[in-house]
């Protein structure tokens, strides 16, 4: 075994144990994690280094140094970080998690993941891979160095999540009026990638309630036939086909036979 894959495994891993003849597991030592990799390599040790803030540098300068145990020494001069909007500056030496990380299910981590999403990836309309930032990382680190690392499968799954929520919330309102109308429109981005957005009307204790049904990526030609097939799997994924009395688009000819010759009559 080389150098390099003995310190991977001294550094950041304890109670490596063999699996099978190729395989054998390793616990994270900064999150307790069990990790899998076959015998010959260390893809998989390094790659979950990675994902816990500034480890990967620590483990860098741990194998410079020739540290005898799994921490880096800081005395030696910090690097540059050029990865802020390009500007240097020394890299912080990261901070070292001694308390347990918060389980996945814990109710702080969880608040936590939520408000990302809430607040950064929706409020601010930012990029999920923010949360793989090495920055940002850092940043949660400093403000509570229990919190668990977040991936991007994190926050795709609190978004899933959260729309499985909203869509339930949705469908419950619509079923306690007796008709609909909807807007319809259709149209294609910059890079030329079509969208479909349905926006449901409606009125409720005196009240009208407008709620966005979707708004999604349309794949093939905008012909009257594929707008249509569409627009019925969303009206009846929400339940409301049978309520739908008024549909409001624009006069584009491949709409205007859409919803002519294709909707069904009342």
């Amino acid at each position: 075994m080389s150098a390099q894959r003995k310190s991977i495994l001294t550094f950041g891993f304890t109670d490596v144990k063999k699996k099978t003849d190729k395989l054998r597991t390793a616990k994270c030592r900064f999150c307790g994690v069990l990790i899998t990799d076959s015998m010959s390599t260390t893809s998989n040790f390094l790659r979950h280094i990675k994902t816990h803030s500034g480890k990967h540098e620590e483990f860098k300068w741990y194998q410079q140094g020739n540290a005898s145990d799994g921490a880096a020494s800081f005395k030696q001069t910090m690097p540059l970080d050029f990865s802020c909007a390009g500007h240097a500056v020394a890299a912080t030496p990261p901070m070292e998690n001694t308390s347990r990380c918060y389980g996945q299910s814990h109710p702080k981590q969880k608040r936590t993941v939520r408000s990302v999403v809430n607040d950064l990836i929706v409020g601010c309309s930012l990029p999920l891979s923010l949360v793989e930032r090495p920055q940002f990382r850092r940043f949660c680190e400093v403000l509570d160095p229990s919190s668990r690392v977040m991936t991007k499968a994190d926050v795709t799954m609190e978004i899933d999540r959260q729309y499985a929520k909203v869509k339930e919330e949705v469908i419950a309102l619509l079923a306690k009026v007796e008709a609909v109308a909807v807007t319809l429109d259709i149209w294609s981005d910059r890079r030329m990638r079509g969208f479909l957005g349905v926006t449901a009307h409606t009125i409720l204790d005196f009240e009208l309630k407008t709620r966005l049904l979707a708004c999604h990526r349309f794949l093939g030609q905008h012909t009257s036939e594929n707008i249509f097939n569409v627009f019925e799997n969303i009206c009846t994924s929400f339940r409301v086909k049978e309520k739908i009395f008024y549909i409001v688009t624009d006069n584009a000819s491949n709409m205007l036979k859409a919803f002519t010759t294709e909707f069904p009559s009342g």
